[in-house]
């Protein structure tokens, strides 16, 4: 019952967006470098019971995969109002529509990261989704304030819904799950993210110590270590 209310729903948004032509280019913030969502090795989809990966196996347009058959649903089209991309000769749109039973999961060595997505509607029961939720190496962070929240149907504006700098430049592990609680069988839409890419050099330190903390505490150990010399030379 809720594949077909799915793919009912589906006919019905691609019907709404049929007339948007335009392609979505993404245009990261300086310094970023923007990524697709889908037929991406960084990018994987599990269930939430269980922890089983969802692997979209075909990229066909609509798709639906996971053990219940309507977990993940990917975007796979010609340029169109969502984030396009090129995949070795092909430009292509996509993105994801993710389901409540399920998350996704992006790795990526850097110090700083974005969310976004090119469509957002006004949240129903077996809709979209108005809210999700973030969790960077384990720790839930805020999201941008109603960031996925609109009165428009159908909008197609590039919206950045999450954001976290000033990460340690290791290897980052970011979960994103829909946090909709109002309505029931909805889907978190997002098609692109884009991170600050970093070398990884601060693999083996303390990922909650920033390179200031650190400083700082070396210029107090050296200050403590010349007070005891002076007092020695006494």
């Amino acid at each position: 019952m809720k594949r077909t209310l799915t793919l009912i729903l589906t006919l019905v948004i691609f019907a709404a967006l049929a007339v948007s032509a335009a392609a979505a280019v993404v245009t990261p913030a300086e310094g970023y470098t923007a990524y697709p969502v889908v037929n991406n090795e960084n990018v994987k989809f599990y269930t939430v019971e269980g922890d089983k990966e969802i692997k979209a196996t075909k990229l066909e347009n609509a798709a639906l995969f996971g053990p219940k058959g309507y977990e993940l649903q990917i975007w796979w089209q010609a340029p169109s109002h969502l984030a396009e991309f090129k995949f070795g000769n092909d430009t292509m749109s996509q993105g994801v529509a993710a389901h409540g039973e399920m998350y996704t999961e992006i790795t990526f060595t850097g110090t700083a990261i974005r969310l976004g997505t090119h469509y957002r509607n006004i949240a129903a029961d077996l809709g979209t989704s108005s809210a999700a939720k973030v969790i960077v190496d384990g720790k839930e962070l805020p999201m941008v304030k109603d960031a996925l929240v609109t009165t428009t149907e159908h909008n197609t504006t590039p919206t950045i819904f999450f954001e976290a700098t000033g990460l340690k430049d290791i290897e980052h592990k970011v979960r994103i799950y829909n946090a909709e609680t109002k309505f029931a069988g909805t889907r978190v839409n997002f098609d692109w993210y884009e991170i600050i890419p970093g070398t990884g050099k601060d693999v083996g330190g303390n990922p909650a110590t920033s390179d200031a903390a650190l400083a700082a505490s070396l210029v107090i150990v050296a200050a403590a270590a010349a007070v005891v010399f002076t007092m020695k030379k006494r």
